[in-house]
């Protein structure tokens, strides 16, 4: 079967109003800045558009069914009467650089389309069902008569370059339809269930009789390289089914609610009574590689659900509203009574591993709702509308009376990492409301359609006359976010929106006690050794007056080198030869080694550099006590000469010949003098004569008078003098007696000046080789 197409209206400009692009103000009563001030609404109404059509009973971003690379839109006219009375059309708006509403617009009805069948009754887009690379979309048809009166039917419409084509028709019925199944009645992209790679469709059918009159069932079918073959049909009921359920009276995709890859389902049934006659409930299927088990699911009632609550009847997969990751729920429950009968509620789930919880529950109320607003007769997941990275909710309110009787509103709730705030809520109207519009019975999120990185927002108005009573259109809110000082930045993320100078780009400012950036930290100087001083590096504060430890304010000095050492900064005590520049001047204060010995005189000399490795420098750690830092060959170290005058090892003496009895001769012995001159008593210099034997002796010297035979060599000349030998008459030598005695004793004294002679001769030539 090939869709049917008005020739005259295939591809033309939609219709837009510009009278009515209108800056809507967010009405939000508890102004949280977390959207736009004014939402920018766009009109668009059929280019055919006729009394009683209903354009815009259902609205749905259809993604991008061309391939272009914007996103469209796809909008019921269910009463429009191109092949009948209610036969049903839809609309097709192309997106653009601009925005679907400036795009070309496709009208399409199906090729068997009839009285009643209210063909676009419900629609979605579907995802890829086939893998060509073009979205596609699910069309119901729950007045079709297949199978019966009221059996309904469902299409699929194949998207592909050019949009969607006549061939690109996939009718699906149910293999066991019968009267008053109403198959179609609601339709749903599901997603990838199966982790194939094929988006599937859910289609409900709450008029299924199979476990009780309109226990009611859902029908999933799996896509494929040729699309939706009727063999994969799979029916899924609820588990504890009962008659008057009307379980598949709302079905739509929830996403992965528990993180397994897995696309998941949600299938409303608004006639169940656990908590009352119609109080309603969900049901939550599972997806796995095998696809969705009937046994996998569990059942969402209400933690507060009444009778006539009608919990379920609208129901939406919500993206990830707190950024855990895993995909969330919305379901409304428009018969809530807690503002009155019908003023309505909505709850959302939030997604976990082990799957949706109604222990997760999250109830959301307008903040002024009366009687029969209906809030939550439709729900929607919205996107992120207003680019914090967290998706957000719309809700419709169709009988809402704010602008006249039934005239309509709808509800913006913005994500939050803790999750959905009642707080949060911005409330919508048209621009040019009137009673009766009833805007806001059909809510969608659009994808960005104007190209501005936020999300926008769809909201049907079936009950617009701008081409005939009830003819309808369809408003795109614009999304985007509260700017009040215009810097770019939105609200939500500026922690200052009256500063231009404040936002999540601004330059921070060193310790000036404002969070420019709004990074929760201030920028301080940093003083990690907290000695007052800061080197000019920064350091993130928690808070803003950069007094906490290591931080320092924008009036501390600067210029410490080193600060990571409390005792380094500009003008500290400079310690000598350490090797640190501890006032910071860039220079170090060194010991002095002008003569390079090695050794210090404990004068100290300034260094180019931090180090005190150059000529001239000594460091701490180097020996001190040069005392003459002019001459090398003066250091403590160094070996002293005797009697030179100079103190070359710097023990503060001079080394000299001893003459301990200041006989005139040394023995060639040293000792220290406390002066330089060698001439003390005990001391002899270098030209006293040596050779004294016993310098502890006065008597003993070279050339002293020997006393024969005392055992003691006076003249240091190597013997004792022995005695003369004896004769007769008491003389010695001559026998004869007479004067050879005499003459012997007369020798002595020339032999020991002799003897003296030539020691002195010896002691020269000593001295003067030294020299």
């Amino acid at each position: 079967m090939a869709c049917q197409y008005n020739p005259l209206a295939r591809k033309r400009p939609g219709w837009w109003l510009p009278s009515l692009l209108l800056a809507v103000p967010a009405q939000g009563l508890a102004d949280t800045g977390l959207g736009p001030a004014e939402y920018v609404e766009h009109k668009v109404i059929a280019s055919d558009g006729a009394a009683d059509d209903r354009f815009g009973s259902s609205v749905s971003g259809a993604g991008d069914v061309n391939g272009d690379g914007y996103p469209d839109v796809v909008v019921g006219a269910p009463y429009d009467d191109d092949q009948g009375v209610s036969s049903g059309s839809i609309y097709v708006y192309y997106g653009s650089s601009a925005g679907f509403w400036q795009g070309a617009e496709e009208k399409l009805i199906p090729s068997d389309g009839g009285t009643s069948n209210t063909f676009g009754f419900t629609l979605s887009g579907a995802g890829d069902v086939n893998g060509d690379g073009h979205d596609d979309l699910i069309v119901g048809a729950n007045g079709h008569t297949h199978g019966g009166v009221t059996s309904g039917a469902a299409y699929v419409l194949l998207g592909s370059g050019s949009g969607i084509q006549p061939s690109g028709e996939l009718e699906i019925i149910p293999s066991d339809g019968a009267n008053g199944d109403s198959f179609g009645y609601a339709v749903s992209g599901a997603g990838d269930v199966d982790g194939d790679g094929y988006a599937d469709v859910l289609i409900g059918a709450h008029g299924v009789d199979d476990l009780g009159i309109t226990s009611g069932a859902a029908y999933l079918y799996y896509g494929s390289s040729v699309g939706l073959p009727l063999l994969s049909e799979q029916k899924l009921y609820a588990w504890d089914a009962m008659t008057d359920d009307a379980f598949g009276r709302a079905v739509s995709g929830a996403g992965d609610v528990n993180g397994d890859g897995y696309a998941d389902l949600l299938v409303g049934a608004d006639g169940d009574d656990d908590n009352g006659s119609f109080s309603g409930s969900v049901y939550v299927f599972y997806g796995a590689v095998s696809g969705v088990s009937a046994a996998a699911q569990d059942k969402l009632i209400a933690s507060d659900g009444a009778t006539d609550d009608l919990f379920g009847r609208a129901l939406a997969a919500a993206g990830d509203v707190d950024g855990d990751g895993l995909g969330d729920v919305l379901v409304g429950a428009f018969g809530d009574e807690r503002d009155g009968p019908q003023g309505g509620s909505a709850y959302v789930y939030y997604g976990a591993v082990t799957g949706i919880s109604a222990l997760s529950e999250d109830k959301l109320e307008p903040s002024d709702g009366a009687a029969r607003d209906c809030y939550a007769v439709a729900v929607a997941g919205a996107g992120d509308v207003n680019g914090d990275g967290l998706d957000d909710l719309l809700i419709g309110a169709y009988w809402d009376d704010d602008d006249g009787f039934n005239s309509g509103t709808a509800w913006v709730y913005y994500g939050t990492l803790t999750g959905i705030s009642q707080a949060s809520g911005d409330k919508l109207t048209t621009g040019d409301a009137r009673s009766g519009e009833q805007f806001g019975t059909a809510v969608a999120g659009g994808g960005d359609l104007d190209g501005d990185g936020f999300a926008d927002l769809l909201v049907g108005i079936p009950g617009d006359g701008n081409n005939g009573s009830s003819s309808g259109s369809v408003s795109a809110f614009a999304g985007g976010c509260r700017d009040e000082d215009a810097d770019g930045a939105c609200a939500y993320a500026d922690c200052d929106d009256s500063d231009p100078a404040v936002g999540p780009s601004a330059a921070e400012q060193v310790a000036d006690g404002v969070d420019s950036d709004c990074d929760g930290f201030e920028l301080c100087y940093a003083d990690a050794d907290a000695d007052g001083y800061t080197d000019g590096t920064t350091t993130a504060s928690p808070d803003l007056d950069c007094d906490g430890a290591g931080e320092a304010p924008a009036d501390a000095p600067d210029g410490d080198c080193d600060d990571t050492d409390p005792s380094v900064w500009p003008g500290a005590p400079e310690a000598v030869g350490d090797e640190v520049d501890s006032d910071c001047d860039g220079r170090e204060l060194c010991y002095a080694d002008a003569d390079d010995d090695g050794y210090t005189g404990g004068e100290t000399v300034e260094s180019a550099d931090t180090g005190c490795r150059d000529p001239g420098e000594a460091t701490a750690s180097d020996p001190d006590g040069d005392c003459d830092d002019q001459d090398p060959t003066r250091n403590p170290g160094a070996t002293e000469e005797i009697d030179d005058g100079t103190d070359s090892d710097c023990d503060g003496l001079e080394l000299c010949y001893a003459d301990a009895d200041a006989d005139g001769f040394t023995s060639g012995a040293t000792t220290t003098s406390a002066d330089p001159d060698c001439l003390d008593p005990g001391e002899a210099s270098s030209e006293t004569p040596p050779g004294d034997c016993d310098d502890a002796d006065a008597t003993v010297y070279p050339g002293a008078a020997e006393i024969p035979g005392d055992g003691i060599d006076q003249d240091c000349d190597g013997v004792d003098a022995e005695e003369p030998a004896e004769d007769d008459t008491g003389f010695s030598g001559d026998k004869g007696g007479g004067c050879g005695a005499c003459a012997s004793q007369d020798a002595r004294p020339g032999l020991q000046w002799l003897a003296l002679l030539g020691a002195l001769t010896a002691w020269r030539r000593r001295r003067s080789c030294s020299s």
